[in-house]
């Protein structure tokens, strides 16, 4: 048989050995004397266990020496090229912090755009960015490690777009100095980081156009004029809000709020005219016809996604409210979480109504929620429906109880562990 990729020129067989991962790029070359002198052609590197090991279950102390190793000597392979991505995620410590420092400067110097660090408790020093060398860094990723900040780090943070830090140490000053010095972030993402928690969380960052908190006891005041997708997670005790004329996208779960935040989302619509696409979660007790529907009634909703923690024998059929409130409403996705104690709420007459509901999906455990009533009254009402999913226990039965239905629309049940 003859070898075809051989034939090919040089740059194009570098392109094609950029894909594999940096141990079986090694590997490949010394099948081919020709290919053990190609240039390495790549600008992404990914040090972790699966690219350097081959195997992700190489991340343990044992390895961590090899791993040191192996990554010095491809850096020093690629020290006389561009590099754009650099993704370092491993089990490592303090003990290895001068090499990672060594990394990161040797990255910097190659004109690194992004970076992600995913180590546990490395300090990660702002003196390692110098303004004059680290002008070209847009992206930084870090997770599980420690930030240090002076006000030298002015000027590089200015040049970020994407700022995303999940489990980050860091105190109340360090994030205050983060959101008034990244004047032109226009990604941010912010999960389980402060220590000690601070109360309030103030963003105003005129260029933002995605913004994701996830944390507990936040007081969030909000001005992003530009801000197209915002998700909230945790136990919110306060969201302030801005005009958001082009918000599209927003998931809010204030979990642990005895109103389940329907307050909140009342605000959010309020100040989002343009709002498509509304995931929350919600807890029983809001599912009233007021004030929640009524100020939903003004939007121009497309997609609603309720997460609902509820009792067993719970009416079903308050959601009802919503979707007769929404007129622009076209896809409807409802997950069900039951509760392990047991309350029967009391049975209401819900009128006929029609809807323009073109999707609509039910993941529920039980059929204890008068789950037959609500889809049959869903089919009943539906004048665009054009497919229905629904996720239970009891697949058999719930097909046996609807197999006489009468719809256009595609029906398809399944079963859900």
């Amino acid at each position: 048989m003859g070898d075809y990729i051989s034939e090919l020129p040089d740059d194009v067989v570098s392109y094609i050995l950029s894909f594999l991962t940096l141990r079986d790029a090694v590997r490949a070359r010394l099948l081919s004397r020709r290919w053990r002198y190609l240039p390495y052609c790549r600008t992404v590197l990914r040090f972790d266990a699966l690219n350097v090991f081959g195997n992700e279950g190489y991340n343990r102390v044992s390895h961590r020496s090899k791993f040191v190793r192996l990554v010095d000597q491809f850096l020093d392979i690629l020290r006389d090229q561009t590099l754009r991505v650099l993704e370092l995620h491993f089990g490592l410590d303090n003990e290895y912090s001068s090499h990672i420092d060594s990394w990161i400067l040797r990255a910097v110097t190659m004109g690194i755009k992004e970076l992600d660090l995913g180590i546990q408790n490395y300090v990660f020093s702002c003196y390692l960015l110098c303004p004059w060398m680290a002008s070209s860094l847009t992206c930084l990723r870090l997770s599980g490690c420690q930030l240090n900040l002076s006000s030298c780090c002015t000027s590089w943070i200015s040049h970020l777009t994407t700022l995303h830090m999940s489990w980050v140490r860091m105190n109340h000053n360090d994030m205050v100095f983060i959101l008034s010095s990244a004047l032109n972030l226009t990604s941010l993402s912010i999960e389980h980081c402060c220590y000690p928690r601070i109360k309030c969380l103030k963003v105003e960052l005129l260029g933002l156009k995605k913004l994701l908190i996830d944390d507990n006891s936040l007081d969030i005041k909000l001005n992003c004029p530009n801000l197209e997708v915002f998700e909230c997670i945790g136990q919110l005790s306060n969201l302030t809000l801005a005009h958001l004329p082009f918000l599209r996208q927003a998931k809010v779960f204030p979990i642990g709020r005895r109103d389940g935040g329907s307050s909140i989302i009342a605000e959010l619509i309020r100040f989002a005219p343009h709002l498509k696409a509304l995931s929350f979660f919600v807890r029983p007790l809001v599912i009233q016809p007021l004030p929640l529907t009524a100020r939903i009634s003004k939007s121009c909703l497309k997609q609603l996604d309720l997460v609902m923690l509820v009792p067993y024998g719970f009416d079903l059929f308050g959601i009802t409210y919503f979707i007769n409130a929404c007129p622009s409403l076209e896809i409807l996705r409802l997950k069900l979480h039951p509760l392990t104690f047991t309350r029967q709420s009391p049975q209401k007459e819900y009128p006929d109504c029609q809807h323009q509901l073109k999707e609509v999906e039910i993941d529920t455990y039980s059929q204890k929620y008068n789950l037959v009533e609500l889809v049959l009254y869903l089919l009943r009402n539906a004048v665009a429906l054009e497919k229905m999913v629904i996720a239970c226990s009891d697949k058999e039965k719930l097909t046996t109880l609807l197999q006489n239905v009468n719809s256009s629309a595609e029906l398809i049940i399944r079963h859900n562990q």
